[in-house]
């Protein structure tokens, strides 16, 4: 297993997960990949660990609740239930050599080549691949609270809320979402993303394993 003195201290997982048997099965195999790396229980949490979750799958009615969880946290992790994580490699590869301060996303992005309509007909919106998870600083995760408290959720219907969440951040908050190889699209548990949306660079790209 790593050395669990590389698993940092400053850092929050978040599984979002559904209360199904498959989701069970697949957290509870992904709660001890954790635990072997030397994440602590109480800085993983699921989805279905807040008890009014119902909206949480789309991202933004989390942020707030999240934002309450650890004052000390630096950076937040999404995962779904099927995504793996090396915690040291994220640690000393990615997160070391940035600020936490400033607003970072971080994650393996995606840009449509050609209109969908699960996406509205929008071009040029790089958006993750949630499977593959992304990474937020505090310094962001405080921008979106921020906005949130004086701006109110839209009830416009989100069939991917990746892209939902990218269009979001651009527009509204004018975020920088960045792209790193390191967040793969490739794993025995996850198919890749539609062909129409993944570059050459992408198909050779290795997860951090």
């Amino acid at each position: 297993a790593p050395n669990a003195g590389l698993v940092p201290d400053h850092l929050v997982i978040l599984i979002r997960d559904q209360d199904t048997p498959t989701d069970n099965a697949l957290v509870t195999a992904q709660l001890v990949h954790l635990r072997e790396q030397g994440m602590q229980p109480s800085r993983i949490k699921r989805l279905t660990d807040f008890v009014d979750n119902s909206s949480f799958w789309t991202f933004l009615p989390w942020f707030a609740p999240i934002s309450e969880l650890d004052t000390t946290a630096q950076w937040y992790l999404f995962l779904e239930p099927e995504s793996r994580v090396n915690v040291s490699s994220l640690s000393s590869e990615l997160l070391a050599s940035r600020d936490a301060a400033a607003p970072h996303f971080i994650g393996h992005l995606l840009k449509d080549t050609e209109p969908s309509i699960t996406h509205h007909y929008k071009l040029g919106v790089q958006y993750p691949f949630l499977p593959s998870g992304f990474v937020m600083s505090s310094g962001l995760l405080t921008k979106i609270v921020a906005y949130l408290k004086t701006h109110r959720l839209g009830s416009d219907f989100q069939i991917d809320v990746g892209h939902e969440l990218a269009v979001f951040l651009s527009t509204r908050l004018q975020a920088q979402l960045e792209h790193h190889p390191r967040f793969c699209i490739r794993d025995a548990h996850v198919p890749p993303p539609p062909s129409s949306t993944v570059t050459e660079d992408d198909k050779d790209s290795l997860l951090k394993h």
